[in-house]
């Protein structure tokens, strides 16, 4: 609808763009909730907020990077950092000078009345688009990390701005094959110390993870024959999607004789232990020089 005094009208420029976040981001934030300094009972005092940044390409918006962003508050009011994120924005440029802010996140419940000031402030680096709000629920209202992204959404009447809506829309949480590794060895792997919630936690070895890993295959393959078997008998009604996605799987399968994958499992086996325990003779004589090394200077 045109813009004319007394009439409001919603101005929604992006209403088919997708978002992706990778674990990374989430990992900052998480980290940046840990660190926070007011570590109070006020719920405006256990926020943790910062910068989004990424890419636009087209209409997919990617979620890569973030930093946290110093905040005060003042009774109901919330202050933002605005030269710390400024000089942050420069150092990330000079790594990335394709990288662009593309919204901004918070930890806990932030009331409406307390975005407006924040989102203001990031509407303006993301022009034309409008920022993402990435929520991340630290308090685990529902007995799990919930993340949330919304669209503000501007309410005009006129051509002033009466109120912000924040729309929920659709978030993907994507992962490169390193950020995969690292983070499936942040899920499974046991911490050192069972009493201390985030204590560090010691990688498998590669041998243990690709023991898992078969585990976890095995199990999907044992899962997947029961569906469908179940459908070949009726007692499931078979679902299209789900069989196009097992026969791409299978597709993906090089085929190869049992001898062969035999031949090649145990080739590869006999690899890895022989590179083990050359690393492991390899520290072992570094040990010794530096012992060695050590006795003649002393």
């Amino acid at each position: 609808m045109a813009s004319s005094a007394g009439y409001i009208y919603i101005n929604d420029q992006q209403q088919n763009v997708e978002y992706y976040v990778h674990p990374v981001v989430i990992l900052s934030i998480l980290d940046a909730y840990k660190r926070r300094s007011d570590k109070t009972e006020n719920d405006m005092d256990c926020l943790a907020t910062g910068t989004l940044l990424g890419e636009e390409v087209g209409n997919k918006v990617y979620i890569k990077e973030c930093f946290a962003v110093p905040t005060a508050t003042d009774g109901n009011a919330i202050f933002t950092d605005a030269e710390f994120r400024e000089q942050m924005l420069a150092l990330q440029r000079r790594v990335y000078p394709k990288i662009q802010v593309v919204g901004w996140y918070s930890t806990g419940q932030i009331s409406p009345e307390h975005r407006k000031p924040i989102h203001d402030e990031h509407a303006e680096l993301c022009r034309p688009s409008q920022p993402v709000f990435l929520s991340v629920d630290t308090n685990l209202t529902s007995d799990r990390l919930s993340i949330a992204a919304y669209r503000a959404t501007e309410v005009k009447l006129g051509d002033s701005v009466v109120q912000i809506r924040y729309d929920r829309v659709p978030l993907e949480l994507i992962a490169a094959d390193p950020e995969r590794v690292a983070a499936d060895a942040l899920t499974n792997d046991l911490p050192d110390s069972e009493a201390q919630l985030d204590a560090p936690a010691t990688i498998s070895g590669e041998r243990q993870t690709l023991d898992r890993g078969i585990a976890r295959l095995m199990e999907n393959l044992e899962s997947m024959s029961k569906y469908v078997s179940a459908v070949n008998a009726g007692e499931v009604e078979g679902d299209n999607k789900v069989g196009r996605a097992i026969a791409h799987a299978i597709a993906t399968i090089p085929r190869m004789e049992h001898s062969v994958f035999d031949k090649s499992y145990a080739d590869y086996m006999e690899d890895l232990l022989l590179v083990t325990h050359l690393a492991s003779i390899s520290a072992r004589n570094q040990l010794d020089i530096l012992d060695k090394l050590t006795a003649f200077l002393q």
